[in-house]
C-alpha cells in the first residue's frame, strides 16, 4: 500500500504485511515511524490546494456549527479515518430517516419529480414505451423482451425523428439528478452530525456545477471504458471471462468510488482529488464497503418486491417503477452519506 510522508506528503510504498517500520522519505529525507495501528486513527486534512491527502500527526478538533449552511460545505475539513460496520451504518440510516421523516418525504418528492421528467418525455415521444415495463412479467424469455424493445424503438417514426430530443432530455435529467443527489447528501450529513439545516439544502448542489460535471464526465468515461472491454470479451466469445470481469470490475468500481459524491458534497476538493481520496478512504474499509454494497442491494431488492406486491395489482408496472426508483435512490444516498460520516469519524446522532 501507499502512505503519505508526514512531512511533505510524498506517497511512499509500504508492504501490506508490515506492522511497524522506520521510514526515510526520499523526497525530504525526513524519518518517521510507521505503525499500522496508529495510522488507522490519524487524520486526513482536506484542502483544495493540496496535491495528495495529508495525514495530520497531531489531530485538531474542528468546531462544528449548530446550523449547516451551503457555505459550510466549501470549507477545508479535518477527517479522522476510522473503521465501521455495515450494520451500524444501516441502523444509523433508519434512525435518521425516522427522526426526520418529513424531510425524507420532501427528498422523495424532489427525486420523483426529477425522474418523472424523463418518464413523461419518453411516454410522449414513444407512446408504446410503457408497454415494455407493463408487460415485463409476461415475457417468456430475454429474446422476447429484446424483440419487443427493438420493435418499438426501431420502427417508431416519431421516435426516429425525435430521438435526439429524447437523448438531450435524458442527459439533462441525469445532470439535474446529480445536483439533487449532492443536496440530499448534504442534508443527510447535517442530520448525521446532529446539526439543524434548512430543507433548501436539497437544492444546494446547483452551487458547484463544474465540479459535479467533471466528476460525471470522469465516471462516464470509466463506465464506457468498462463496457467497451466487456463487449470486446463477448465478441471474442469469452463469455465466462466477460461475466467474471464485469462482476469484479463492478465491485471494484463501486467500492473505491463509494465516497466520491459525499466528498464532492462535503469538501472543497476538486473532482479529481475527490476520486483519489475516495480510493484512499475505501482502502481502509474495503471489506466493510463490500458488505455495505451487498446489504444495500438486498434491501433495495426487498423494497422493489414489496412495492410490486402492494401496488402491482392496482397500477401499471411502469408507475410502480417510477415510485420505486426515488425510494431506493434515497436509501442508497442515506447509506452512502452515513458510511462516509462513520468512515471519517463524523457521526454524532447517537
Amino acid at each position: 500500500m501507499f502512505i503519505p510522508c508526514k512531512s511533505c506528503g510524498q506517497q511512499l510504498y509500504i508492504p501490506d504485511d508490515v506492522k511497524e517500520l522506520t521510514v526515510c522519505c526520499p523526497a525530504c529525507q525526513k524519518e518517521f515511524v510507521y505503525s499500522a495501528e496508529s495510522m488507522a486513527n490519524e487524520n486526513v486534512k482536506l484542502t483544495a490546494n493540496s496535491t495528495d491527502p495529508v495525514l495530520e500527526q497531531t489531530p485538531q478538533e474542528e468546531p462544528l456549527p449548530e446550523y449547516a449552511t451551503r457555505e459550510s460545505y466549501h470549507q477545508p475539513r479535518i477527517l479522522k479515518l476510522q473503521p465501521f460496520s455495515s450494520m451500524d451504518a444501516l441502523i444509523s440510516v433508519f434512525r435518521i430517516v425516522s427522526q426526520h421523516f418529513g424531510a425524507m418525504i420532501l427528498m422523495f418528492l424532489v427525486l420523483a419529480l426529477s425522474n418523472s421528467v424523463n418518464f413523461i418525455a419518453e411516454s410522449v415521444l414513444v407512446p408504446n414505451s410503457g408497454d415494455l415495463m407493463n408487460n415485463f412479467l409476461e415475457y417468456k424469455s430475454i429474446d422476447d423482451f429484446s424483440n419487443q424493445f427493438w420493435k418499438i424503438y426501431n420502427n417508431t417514426e416519431t421516435y426516429s425523428s425525435k430521438s435526439d430530443l429524447l437523448l438531450g432530455i435524458s442527459f439533462l435529467q441525469f445532470v439535474v439528478n446529480a445536483f439533487l443527489i449532492i443536496g440530499c447528501i448534504r442534508l443527510f450529513n447535517a442530520y448525521g452530525r446532529n446539526q439543524n439545516a434548512s430543507l433548501g439544502l436539497i437544492f444546494s448542489g446547483f452551487d458547484s456545477p463544474l465540479r459535479i460535471l467533471i466528476a460525471l464526465f470522469q465516471l462516464s468515461f470509466l463506465i464506457v471504458l468498462f463496457l467497451l472491454l466487456a463487449f470486446i470479451l463477448l465478441f471474442m466469445k469469452a463469455s465466462i471471462i466477460a461475466i467474471i470481469f464485469c462482476i469484479v470490475f463492478s465491485i471494484f468500481f463501486m467500492v473505491f468510488l463509494f465516497f466520491l459524491f459525499p466528498l464532492i458534497a462535503d469538501t472543497n476538493l476538486s473532482a479529481t482529488k475527490s476520486f483519489q481520496l475516495s480510493c484512499f478512504i475505501a482502502r481502509r474499509n474495503i471489506l466493510t464497503l463490500i458488505g455495505v454494497l451487498f446489504l444495500s442491494l438486498f434491501i433495495m431488492s426487498l423494497i422493489g418486491y414489496a412495492l410490486l406486491a402492494l401496488l402491482g395489482s392496482f397500477i401499471p408496472l411502469s408507475y410502480v417503477s417510477l415510485i420505486c426508483a426515488p425510494i431506493t435512490e434515497l436509501f442508497f444516498i442515506g447509506l452512502t452519506s452515513v458510511s462516509y460520516l462513520k468512515a471519517t469519524g463524523q457521526v454524532r446522532e447517537l
